[in-house]
């Protein structure tokens, strides 16, 4: 005896009105436990590479007290401010002040403990 199902066309074995959920609804706002745990992996992935920066600029301010940070210390400038990175010896811009360096270490200690 033959299934129905496996001889029926493909647009009439879900039930009348089933959609596709889209991205949104599939990935991001999902219930399932196994999409749920991609999401938890990626976030950690995330925080972890983050975490990361932030002990290289430390440990750059510690190998090299008096110069600016590379590639990045014009951009921490202009996102934190003069109160937070200053200018070198050579006047480059990037300079981590300790104001800077304790914000980096308390946001480094508590992301790499997520």
């Amino acid at each position: 005896m033959e299934s129905t199902v496996a001889n029926a066309p493909s647009h009439e074995v879900h039930a009348p009105g089933h959609e596709d959920p889209g991205f949104w609804r599939a990935y991001i706002f999902s219930t399932d436990h196994k999409v749920i745990g991609i999401q938890y992996a990626l976030t950690g992935l995330v925080f972890l590479f983050f975490g990361f920066l932030l002990m290289l600029a430390m440990r750059w301010q510690l190998a090299y007290p008096e110069r600016a940070i590379p590639v990045v210390g014009e951009l921490l400038h202009w996102v934190l401010g003069g109160e937070m990175v200053g200018r070198d010896s050579g006047n480059r811009m990037g300079l981590m002040l300790p104001d800077l360096y304790n914000s980096f270490g308390a946001m480094h200690g508590t992301i790499m403990v997520f």
